[in-house]
């Protein structure tokens, strides 16, 4: 992944599961930013519209694109 990942951008993931994306998303050797977003709904549904997310924190840059996320 990490051709594909500009330097200094904010990467996001969107998945129920964390444990494999946060690892993956750790081994990206750049100078990046990024945050887990969970879903706090059943599977079925059919739009996240609605429901709260929780955002995780994985990585952070000073200074941080990311700040508001804890605001």
């Amino acid at each position: 992944m990490n051709p594909f990942v500009e330097e200094n951008c904010l990467l996001v993931d969107f998945v129920s599961v964390k444990q494999n994306a946060v690892k993956a998303l750790q081994k990206i050797d750049r100078k990046i930013e990024i945050a887990s977003v969970h879903p706090m709904h059943e599977p079925r549904v059919k739009s996240v519209e609605g429901f709260p997310v929780v955002f995780i924190i994985i990585k952070k840059l000073k200074p941080s694109k990311i700040d508001w996320l804890a605001a």
